[in-house]
């Protein structure tokens, strides 16, 4: 007996999914897939508009004027066996003095020379005349 209402259900479902014309479940699914594409066009149009204004916000960095006291000439080791030479700048930003180096001997700044400057993650941001950044590690501060 209870073959016959599980028989009965499966037939009364069967029926029902074939009363459907194939025409009208296609323009359903053609419908639902139309608006899962449209979904995530406006998200990544979303997404898109809000790292153009945070990439902007991170452009518009406020830098401190800086002076260049001195430059000098030292040896660092890359590892044991290599000892190279960098320059070592002195910079003067607002009330502190930093000691600034690339890893490269090439003096790229004068004493007395002006700088545009900003403090990043120990770094020192240096702004060069053209607009193009210089990243200095910061080796010292009084």
């Amino acid at each position: 007996m209870k073959t016959k209402s599980e028989y009965q259900n499966f037939e009364s479902l069967a029926s029902k999914l074939l009363s459907v014309p194939h025409a009208e479940i296609k323009a359903r699914l053609d419908a639902e897939k139309k608006a899962k594409k449209l979904k995530p066009k406006k998200v990544r149009a979303a997404v898109g508009l809000l790292l153009l204004l945070f990439s902007s916000a991170a452009r518009a960095q406020v830098y401190e004027a800086g002076s260049v006291v001195r430059w000098e000439k030292k040896s660092y080791s890359q590892s044991a066996h290599i000892i190279r030479n960098q320059t070592v700048y002195t910079v003067v930003v607002g009330d502190l003095t930093y000691q600034i180096a690339r890893r490269s001997d090439k003096v790229e700044m004068n004493a007395g020379q002006q700088l545009k400057c900003r403090v990043e993650k120990g770094h020192l941001i240096v702004l060069n005349e053209k607009g193009k950044e210089t990243k200095y590690d910061i080796v010292g501060a009084q």
